[in-house]
């Protein structure tokens, strides 16, 4: 291919070609460095955040108003129960299977902080 003279220079043909090793100085590798090191740190930080405001974003639910949601289904249960009672009797199981439903439509309503009108829900046949 060529061969190498005294002074690092590589005789290829007719040509010469200089070989040297360009390397930075100390200060400024350390410089570059730096600045790599500190581009890297400021888009790390910049995604992290970004991914961590994307999950909090999410809307919390604590504040949502139930209590039309927990009227529906009181109001479903009640209509329910009130129909089985005139078809099978005050005593019967579909009655009772409707009073448990009932009472799991008010437990929603409490998990939920829902509040409901005890005085339609809570009285006579509709309480256990």
């Amino acid at each position: 291919m060529g061969e190498f003279l005294p002074n690092g220079i590589l005789a290829v043909g007719d040509t010469e070609h200089q070989l040297t090793q360009s390397s930075p100085s100390l200060m400024g590798g350390e410089l570059m460095l730096g600045k790599q090191f500190l581009g890297r740190i400021i888009l790390t930080t910049a995604l992290g955040s970004g991914l961590l405001l994307a999950s909090a974003v999410v809307p919390a639910r604590a504040d949502r108003d139930w209590s039309d949601d927990c009227h529906k289904r009181l109001e479903e249960s009640r209509a329910k129960l009130d129909r089985d009672i005139a078809r099978h009797g005050e005593r019967s199981r579909e009655v009772e299977r409707d009073r448990d439903r009932m009472e799991d439509a008010r437990r929603w309503c409490r998990d939920h902080h829902a509040d409901w009108d005890h005085d339609r829900f809570d009285e006579g046949d509709h309480r256990r």
